[in-house]
């Protein structure tokens, strides 16, 4: 009888301590983990959760796509909505100098934020390869303003690209690439796209404000710093 009795109180201390633990560790601040391995198209990338956007998104696994978030021009984690600034023990990577060319950081407002999307390459071809082989046929003849070491041009109508612009680096063997457009139909141009081939089969795209298009050598570097970043970690022991 009194084995039988200790047995029972002991079990019943083991169940009440086990439901007491759950209970206060679900009243735990969360404690932000290491990085995570995504794999796209068989291919692993090392990505610190807090530069992916969304939270559906915020695990290793295998994935299609993964979209990041990181601000101009020193390459912290996009701010979580209701935060005015990354939290901390977020990762930077390694920005690229530039000068300030964001007006919204010089007014003392948010910074701009570049937006990186990471998925398998919908053709061999990156925008840099597209150069000469499609958008060359769309290119209307009159020059547009342009930053320093880019020309402009518009796009003919018909083409897909209507109400876009074309910035592109003249000249180059890989040249620097972005197609700018309106967000709505015929509204004002102020988005910007450009992206690359990286690995072995997947595509990062880079959208950006208009206004950075000047600084276009210190984003190009950013895309590539991005992507070293997320290659070279994975690929790392």
């Amino acid at each position: 009888m009194k084995r039988r009795f200790l047995i029972a109180t002991v079990a019943a201390a083991a169940i009440g301590g086990a439901l007491y633990l759950v209970a206060s560790r679900s009243h735990e601040p969360a404690v932000a983990g290491g990085p995570l391995t995504v794999t796209i198209a068989g291919e692993p990338l090392v990505v610190p959760p807090d530069w992916i956007r969304f939270g559906s998104q915020r695990r290793s696994g295998a994935a299609s796509r993964l979209d990041l978030g990181l601000t101009w021009p020193d390459l912290q984690p996009e701010p979580r909505p209701g935060s005015e600034k990354p939290a901390s023990g977020t990762t930077p990577a390694a920005a690229p100098s530039s000068a300030d060319a964001a007006a919204a950081a010089e007014a003392g407002l948010a910074k701009p934020v570049l937006v990186f999307a990471i998925e398998p390459r919908p053709t061999e071809l990156d925008m840099a390869g597209r150069l000469g082989t499609v958008y060359a046929r769309f290119i209307l003849p009159d020059a547009l303003d342009a930053p320093d070491g880019l020309s402009g041009r518009k796009l003919a109508a018909g083409s897909g690209y209507e109400d876009e612009e074309l910035y592109f680096e003249p000249g180059a063997v890989r040249p620097f690439v972005a197609r700018c457009f309106p967000l709505e139909r015929k509204g004002p141009i102020g988005t910007c796209l450009t992206d690359l081939n990286i690995g072995r089969g997947l595509n990062l795209s880079m959208r950006f404000p208009r206004t950075l298009l000047p600084e276009w050598h210190a984003l190009r570097q950013a895309a590539e710093t991005v992507s070293d970043r997320l290659l070279t970690k994975a690929g790392s022991p």
